[in-house]
């Protein structure tokens, strides 16, 4: 075992730019595709990986290695060599666990590394070793997790009836403006929010409006309340534990889902307006047939939301465009959101009510512009999900509780519908949760009340990933009482 360790500490020694250069790059790729995979699982992104995180630390240790040769810098050779290893190795390590870079993080990680570098200049064939080794270990968390999300089956979409085929009699343009975490006027009056927002309610209401009380999500986030939504299916997390998505979370929601497919079938047009490229930044193919954020302008590492556009703006300006061709808008936006991960309880309140001031706005000039040039439009404001309006942390949500107050701040969530000619078919009563809203949507198109006969059931369901108990449970039952059971029906 000695032996082995000197020949691979004699291996590292010899001036190997290249060997420094990989193993700088090659844990922080492994653990932010363990961490991030849903983010970036493209083959673009595995490109990009390849160049920032490989072949750029080899270009710079060549440098490094050059520089370090010079007289002028002999002195300094080895512990400049190590600071390179060190600061790349964790500037990476941290991108990797936050999905983006942290400048002021990455300052003091240089900071720290200094000092650090000169204390262990000799060790330079130690800590690249080391660093290889740490990558190593992480394949054991890697492998399983790519395993498991490519292994995922597809056969929950599988629609139960002919809804695929479904033939519309009626030919609206059909508008579903989304608003990230807008918790139902129903719950906003009581439990955690006990706020006042019936002008913006009067405002729905006197333009033909009808707001359904009492209506939630069956998910907890923003991508698996969409991808079951627009499958018109449960997934029930596909079995897993982690907390927000499926691996084809994003595919399900841009790339091809039954919901495009039955608006295409029917001669509709399909639009994708969103605030940010958070919905697209694992780069999906492209379903809908034109989208306000071109593959150029989609990052390739980060999360998705420092890149802003105005969905009013972008809306308005694809309304110009469009033709006598039927329409459908998917229009995202992220206010008023849910409360963060910092602060109190309290504070991350004030926060979303202030918030929730600029998502009525947005709401209203969406409406208004609709109202003026397509008065017997088909408009849905649907949320994905709650504010989490009560809980300290966003991740709070994810502890179990039997509080009625607090799991409705999570699931509980807006819809509103603007029928045409004002008139709601007369099935809607049986629309309570967001997976079946776009299967009555269809029938009304269709006007086939036999859609009707196959919904999903409405149930809300969480994931719990850490504590006693682990996996996917259902949070809220179809009668809408809180209870704690697991699911049954998990996929493998």
């Amino acid at each position: 075992m000695n032996q082995f360790l000197h020949k691979l500490l004699s291996f590292v020694d010899k001036d190997r730019p290249i060997v420094a250069g990989i193993a700088t790059g090659l844990y922080p790729v492994i653990i932010y595709y363990t961490y991030n995979y849903t983010l970036v699982n493209s083959w673009e992104q595995l490109l990009f990986f390849g160049i920032v995180f490989q072949l750029l630390p080899c270009i710079i240790a060549l440098i490094v290695y050059k520089i370090s040769r010079r007289t002028a810098f002999v002195k300094w050779r080895e512990p400049l060599l190590v600071l390179f290893s060190l600061f790349v190795f964790f500037v990476f390590v941290e991108i990797g666990l936050h999905a983006e870079l942290k400048k002021k993080l990455a300052l003091l990680t240089l900071v720290v590394c200094i000092p650090i570098s000169l204390l262990l200049r000799k060790y330079l064939s130690k800590i690249i070793l080391l660093q290889y080794v740490i990558a190593l270990v992480g394949l054991f968390s890697l492998v399983p997790a790519l395993v498991e999300n490519w292994n995922i089956s597809s056969e929950w979409k599988v629609q139960p009836d002919h809804i695929n085929a479904t033939q519309f009699k009626t030919f609206p343009n059909v508008y579903y403006i989304q608003p990230d975490g807008y918790t139902n006027f129903s719950e906003i009056k009581k439990g955690h929010y006990l706020h006042d927002n019936t002008d913006f309610e009067h405002f729905l209401q006197v333009n033909g409006f009808k707001n359904y009380d009492n209506f939630r999500s069956n998910y907890t986030s923003t991508l698996a309340s969409n991808a079951s939504m627009f499958s018109m299916k449960h997934h029930f997390y596909n079995g897993k534990t982690n907390p927000h998505e499926s691996v084809e979370a994003r595919k399900n929601v841009i790339s091809e889902n039954p919901v495009l497919t039955i608006f295409k079938n029917n001669g509709y047009a399909t639009h994708c307006i969103t605030e940010t490229p958070y919905l697209l930044l694992n780069h999906p193919k492209m379903g809908f047939d034109s989208c306000n954020f071109s593959p150029a302008e989609i990052p390739l590492i980060g999360k998705g939301f420092r890149r802003r556009k105005s969905v009013v703006t972008d809306f308005k300006k694809r309304m110009t465009q469009i033709d006598s061709t039927p329409n459908f808008f998917f229009i995202e936006f992220i206010a008023p959101g849910h409360i963060q991960d910092g602060g109190t309880a309290e504070g991350e309140k004030k926060k979303w009510l202030n918030n929730l001031k600029n998502a009525n706005r947005t709401l209203q000039d969406l409406v208004s512009t609709i109202k003026r040039t397509d008065p017997n439009g088909l408009i849905i404001i649907l949320a994905d999900h709650g504010g989490y309006v009560g809980f300290e942390k966003a991740s709070d949500i994810y502890k179990k509780t039997m509080d009625r107050d607090d799991v409705y701040s999570i699931f509980s969530s807006q819809l509103s519908i603007h029928w045409p000619e004002n008139t709601p078919p007369s099935y809607d009563d049986k629309l309570r949760t967001s997976v079946n809203m776009f299967r009555t949507v269809f029938a009304y198109l269709a006007m086939d009340s036999t859609l009707m006969e196959v919904l999903q059931d409405d149930i809300s369901f969480i994931t719990i990933h850490r504590g006693g108990e682990k996996g996917v449970f259902q949070y809220i039952d179809e009668d809408g009482t809180v209870g704690w059971k697991q699911n049954e029906i998990e996929r493998d």
